[in-house]
């Protein structure tokens, strides 16, 4: 199966899996943890390796009260 076919049957049921997890979801995480858990399924079936980069800091330094 070619690449793009696998990524358009995939996406399908990405949705459809993110959005049965969201409505079931009382937290970001779960939903997060599911998405993780259907991208390796995907990547897997296309072979594919994927690389996350999860949270990350965008901003360093300290932070002074002034009165």
């Amino acid at each position: 199966m070619q690449l793009d076919s696998i990524v358009s049957q995939r996406a399908r049921e990405y949705a459809e899996r993110i959005s049965d997890a969201a409505a079931r979801a009382s937290k970001e995480e779960e939903i997060r943890i599911a998405s993780e858990r259907e991208l390796a399924s995907s990547a897997a079936a296309a072979g594919i390796t994927l690389e996350g980069k999860h949270e990350f800091t965008v901003a360093s330094g300290r932070v002074e009260k002034r009165l």
